[in-house]
């Protein structure tokens, strides 16, 4: 573990850091061998070991564009079908029919990655055709993306208990108008379909804690939150500390409802109550808001939609006539 990045060890860095001596070792002896009892040239250029440290597992940015990548990957493959074309019959016709990249560019990026695409351009241009309410129907509920509200706290100098203070304070800002608030928190599984794009934004890479203790104060908070461990352990660290009864007393007349991995609790200013009704396995918040949603909707006149998750703005459109409010 280094301790100035607080990242892990690649298999690759701690085996040759492990035999880092040994292999200076022999890299010795035959120099000596080589160099003072053979005779040969003492002052030729000395072979790198090139052994793999800690520095070697940073993230590097490639300079080149990806769209020059698979620009110049297309030019070769052209130029090995104009080879191919002048001893064979060869249809353009019929090969443009199929991807010309070992997968297609519209899916992937060049090193094999899925492709991200904008779906923020999407969300502007629904957004554009929308005219904002000018009333909420009351008694409403307030659904929060709970990570979206962690994301943009301020974590670099409080401590952890400060943090969950903080944003239960926010919270509470943001439903002021409501008497039901459900907040959502995503869910990091180590087996996971997100596992090959959180492996693209480095989400083991961050700082990793094993504890979360309430008074520790919390240093490079970004990269702590580039850690899904951590993330994990944050999550259910605020929750336990919404549970207790002080935190909750400031819920005055409202309920609350937050997640915390599978489970979810109902938090009234007197009682901490599992819901089983609102016990599921899905991963992210945009699928578990319009399950809340149907929870709620036979009990409010309205509800507000709290994130910034295009997909969570699509899912309300595509599911808004089967829970029959305004959403």
């Amino acid at each position: 573990m280094s301790q100035r990045r607080s990242a892990a060890a690649s298999p690759d860095v701690i085996r040759d850091l492990l035999s880092a001596q040994k292999k200076g070792e022999e890299a010795r002896h035959t120099f000596q061998e080589s160099r003072l009892e053979k005779g040969q040239n003492f002052f030729e250029r000395l072979p790198r070991l090139n052994l793999k440290t800690f520095d070697s597992t940073k993230q590097r940015k490639i300079k080149v564009k990806g769209k020059e990548i698979i620009l110049k990957s297309d030019n070769k493959l052209f130029a090995h079908m104009i080879l191919v074309a002048s001893s064979r019959k060869l249809s353009m016709k019929e090969v443009l029919k199929h991807p010309l990249g070992p997968m297609p560019w519209s899916l992937a990026n060049t090193d094999g990655a899925p492709r991200k695409t904008n779906k923020a351009a999407l969300a502007r241009k629904v957004e554009a055709n929308a005219s904002p309410a000018d009333e909420m129907e009351s008694p409403s509920a307030c659904i929060i993306d709970g990570m979206s509200v962690v994301q943009k706290m301020k974590g670099d100098k409080p401590t952890f208990e400060e943090l969950a203070e903080q944003m239960l304070v926010s919270v509470l800002r943001i439903s002021a108008g409501s008497e039901r608030i459900d907040v959502m928190f995503d869910v990091y599984r180590q087996l996971s379909i997100k596992g090959a794009e959180r492996a693209i934004s480095g989400s083991e890479t961050g700082i990793r804690l094993t504890n979360i203790i309430p008074g520790h104060k919390i240093l490079q908070w970004r990269r702590f939150l580039s850690c899904n461990a951590s993330k994990t352990k944050l999550i259910s660290f605020i929750v336990s500390q919404w549970k207790r009864p002080n935190k909750r007393e400031k819920l005055g007349r409202k309920v609350m409802y937050c997640t915390c991995d599978d489970l979810c609790f109902r938090l009234p200013r007197d009682d901490v109550i599992e819901e089983d009704d609102l016990k599921t396995s899905q991963e992210e918040a945009d699928t578990r808001v319009i399950f809340h949603a149907k929870h709620a909707a036979p009990h409010v006149s309205s509800i507000i939609m709290v994130a910034e998750d295009t997909d969570i703005m699509l899912l309300c459109l595509a599911f808004h006539r089967d829970i029959d409010l305004l959403l």
